[in-house]
């Protein structure tokens, strides 16, 4: 019998990276990753949405070389860790321990998809300068997203697999 351990999640970035210490001198970063899932309702044309916030650790030098930002899109790859800590609940002057367990996925790997545009270029419209760039609120409005080289999701698809397919042809 096989068992695995494995979590891939494709999603954005819902605040800045926090970079944290711990005791030992070795740093990581928390990430909180939204990913969202629509679905038809039955008997209906209404579509329905939901979505998840995922708390993603990473560990070591893939930490130190991370540089993500708000609405990055991000691909992790890692395990589904679980861990428990005590807390204190307070409703007046009553005070209770409880035992909280908290989720996490431990990322062995984290790569930026797409680069979030900078709020000021999203207010100043389409990009004027000539690098083809669309600015991050129109490309969302148009269901299009680049890879901050003015570039599609498909383009970067189709140019992986022309480099992996060219490498065969050796």
């Amino acid at each position: 019998m096989i068992e695995t351990n494995k979590a891939e999640l494709i999603g954005f970035l819902g605040a800045d990276p926090e970079r944290k210490e711990n005791g030992n001198g070795n740093s990581h970063l928390v990430l909180s990753v939204a990913t969202n899932t629509s679905w038809k309702k039955p008997n209906s044309e209404e579509w329905e949405s939901r979505t998840e916030w995922h708390r993603v650790v990473v560990w070591g030098k893939q930490a130190a070389r991370l540089n993500l930002s708000k609405g990055d899109k991000v691909l992790v790859v890692g395990e589904i860790r679980y861990r428990e800590y005590e807390d204190e609940v307070s409703s007046g002057k009553t005070k209770i321990d409880v035992k909280k367990r908290l989720a996490e996925i431990h990322a062995s790997g984290v790569e930026r998809l797409y680069k979030a545009e900078k709020a000021e270029a999203a207010e100043r419209g389409p990009s004027n300068d000539g690098s083809g760039r669309a600015c991050r609120t129109n490309a969302t409005r148009r269901g299009v997203w680049t890879d901050g080289r003015g570039r599609t999701p498909a383009f970067r698809k189709s140019a992986l697999f022309a480099r992996h397919d060219s490498r065969l042809d050796r």
